[in-house]
């Protein structure tokens, strides 16, 4: 009986073009992993590629499959050319190993010629990942100066701005046609002409407008970034003098931003579980949606950067308040609430009665002659300040507040408004978790809920999701 071959899949990654051209491209990696693969007598059932994909990050398409097959086992040994073509994040990189160690799946980079069967490799592979992480900080830092090298010669770095091209030099030069565009639109802002409506005129998208209402670049000027995310300084004293021309004036840039940004505004819908709602996948919360009407609101799982890519999960409002409700009334949840409160409030009071106790103590040693009167005074005063911080650590306010809503809440929810409907809930709950057929809910006091989400057919059929 033959022994069946392993399994052998395949993963290359390029970030920059610059990496092809010296040699490493996705098609080299390909080529010379085949024929060590054919080698070894292994056959190759996969190859997983990712071109443009920066090694700081796991959210790579082609990196995400193969995890993804790699935990159902589809192949028994992962090859890659280079240890930091499978990730330069230390983290990362220690994950993706537990992983594959768990799924029982062997690891080998060709050109360092390791194996992760064996502790030394194992261990030299944490090693080249610290040192290929630690590269990656210099670059980084590389970058750094040279960002700040340019902004203090007044050159702006990063994606051409709309409005602008870019000529020898690396100089920004006004487009005549895009500039006209911005000016207008700047024109409209100022006039209190809300962003959507000045989106649909240029055929944009709200965010677009917003940029560039919102972009000091339009002034002749370059604005420093204030943070990792490339969000701006807002503070014209800091901004530089650029090197290339303004296409609106200043004053009239900083009045243009007092109207768009506090013109009036209509009112929010209030959303009864916003910032409640987390999707574990994906690290944030949902985002509240609803249509013009209002009749069907619901909770997304939404990008928050552009180019993001999510998993795109909705539920309806109505499902998730239709299932609190179910779990408080037939849970008991509130009477644990309670039974709670009593716990912790008897807990307070048996560590008083102690520390009283301990007072009774001291105090009775002050009578006697020949006593350290100094030190007993001390430790006195440190036990009373104890008492006091521990009375002090109870909230009356809040547990009562909480207990007000509890006795009543089957009675009176249907009458509440929006607002109050929103308050109770944000009063009794930390977070909601939404998985993928499974929910878990962090109340206050540390109580904790978990079930399946197939109970959806009870709450109204499929519109929640």
């Amino acid at each position: 009986m033959k022994t069946p071959k392993m399994r052998a899949a395949i993963y290359t990654r390029v970030s920059t073009p610059g990496q092809a051209e010296e040699g490493e491209s996705l098609e080299m990696q390909k080529e010379r992993l085949v024929s060590y693969a054919k080698a070894q007598g292994w056959k190759v059932v996969k190859v997983y590629e990712d071109g443009g994909y920066s090694g700081g990050t796991t959210k790579r398409p082609g990196f995400q499959q193969m995890v993804a097959d790699a935990r159902l086992k589809k192949f028994d040994v992962l090859l890659v050319y280079k240890i930091d073509r499978l990730s330069r994040s230390i983290l990362d990189f220690h994950t993706t190993m537990k992983m594959l160690q768990d799924s029982g799946v062997s690891f080998v980079s060709l050109t360092q010629n390791f194996d992760t069967s064996t502790s030394m490799g194992r261990l030299m592979l944490a090693i080249l990942v610290d040192f290929a992480n630690f590269e990656r900080e210099i670059n980084i830092d590389r970058a750094k100066d040279s960002y700040l090298n340019r902004l203090s010669r007044g050159y702006h770095s990063g994606r051409t701005p709309f409005g602008y091209v870019r000529k020898e030099g690396n100089v920004l030069v006004k487009n005549a046609e895009q500039a006209q565009v911005v000016k207008e639109i700047f024109s409209l802002a100022y006039q209190g002409i809300p962003t959507r409506a000045i989106a649909e005129k240029f055929h944009m998208t709200r965010d677009r407008v917003k940029s560039i209402l919102d972009n000091p670049i339009y002034t002749g000027y370059v604005s420093p970034r204030s943070d990792k995310h490339g969000h701006r300084v807002k503070d014209p004293s800091q901004w530089v003098k650029g090197n290339h021309e303004a296409i609106v004036p200043l004053d009239y840039y900083l009045a243009v931003q007092k109207v768009w940004r506090k013109g009036p505004k209509k009112t929010k819908y209030i959303g009864l579980f916003q910032k409640l709602i987390y999707c574990p996948y994906d690290k944030h919360n949902f985002t509240l949606e609803a249509r013009k009407d209002k009749k069907y609101i619901y909770y997304a799982c939404m990008p928050i950067r552009d180019g993001e890519k999510t998993c795109g999960r909705r539920f309806s409002e109505a499902f998730i308040e239709q299932l609190l409700l179910h779990l408080i009334k037939r849970s008991n949840l509130f009477n644990m609430y309670k039974a709670k409160i009593r716990e912790d409030k008897s807990s307070i009071e048996e560590e008083v009665k102690k520390i009283d106790k301990k007072i009774d103590r001291y105090l009775d040693l002050l009578e006697y002659q020949g006593v350290p009167v100094l030190k007993i005074k001390e430790k006195l005063k440190e036990l009373q300040d104890k008492k006091k911080r521990i009375i002090n650590s109870v909230k009356p306010v809040k547990n009562t507040e909480l207990l007000k809503y509890i006795k009543t809440v089957n009675e009176v929810y249907p009458y509440m408004t929006r607002a109050e409907k929103q308050r109770l809930w944000h009063l009794l709950i930390k977070r909601i978790t939404l998985y993928a057929d499974s929910f878990k809910i962090d109340w206050k006091n540390d109580i904790q809920t978990q079930g399946s989400l197939k109970t959806i057919s009870r709450f109204g059929g499929d519109e929640g999701i």
